[in-house]
């Protein structure tokens, strides 16, 4: 098992072979109809739907996590689905969920979870995790993607990911790392990126970064939460 996530009261988690459990109360799990045999490497629930991504461009739905839908994903997208970020204050950008994967992949849909289509990320490298800072933090206002070698991208501004609607996406400045970076977060005002090698970046703007000592450890950190 791979993820959990938490919504509507349920408890969710996915993982191998398109696995997904849900609970009311994290004690007792039921499996829901599977649709998928491939591996689920994540899931959020944005407010309205949750939203599951997997090996082989699996994208999948479902309202109340038992009842899951497959989602269109657009031609060519084939390579693992791993990082989703979500901007629930602005559901009618349209696009309100954005999705990272291998290969530098970006997909933006709608608020629903429906009418994903590409984005241009600029980088080739594998986008492990993708973040929109929620509104009140005092963190920066655009989405950020972390991923292989070091590999952090921004949108440059808010949601507008989607080419032609005024967002660009870039690279930050030099992480002074080639470590691959696994896990993004956000609170008090910074963004922090984890990776391989006991890596640690922090940020206050998602466009500078510095490398944080994170103990004598070389394991890979995954994931945060602040």
């Amino acid at each position: 098992l791979d993820s959990v996530a938490y919504g509507n009261g349920t408890w969710v988690v996915v993982g191998d072979k398109g696995t997904v459990l849900d609970s009311a109360d994290a004690r007792t799990w039921v499996a829901a109809t599977p649709v998928t045999n491939n591996k689920l490497n994540s899931v959020v629930f944005n407010g309205n739907v949750f939203i599951a991504v997997g090996d082989g461009g699996t994208l999948i739905t479902s309202q109340d996590a038992q009842t899951w839908k497959v989602q269109s994903v657009p031609a060519g997208v084939t390579g693992s689905l791993r990082g989703i970020a979500y901007s629930p204050s602005f559901n009618v950008t349209p696009y309100s969920i954005l999705v990272s994967g291998d290969n530098g992949t970006l997909l933006a849909g709608y608020y629903g979870g429906t009418n994903f289509t590409s984005v241009n990320s600029g980088t080739s490298q594998n986008l492990d995790a993708a973040l929109f800072p929620p509104i009140g933090q005092g963190g920066p206002f655009l989405t950020v993607a972390v991923g292989g070698s070091g590999t952090i991208i921004n949108d440059g501004y808010g949601t507008e990911w989607v080419a032609g609607s005024g967002g660009v996406w870039g690279s930050a400045g030099s992480t002074n790392t080639s470590a691959n970076l696994r896990g993004l977060t956000s609170g008090s005002g910074y963004l922090v990126a984890t990776g391989d090698q006991g890596t640690i970046l922090t940020s206050m703007d998602g466009k500078s970064w510095t490398q944080r000592f994170s103990g004598d450890s070389p394991s890979m950190v995954s994931s945060a939460s602040l």
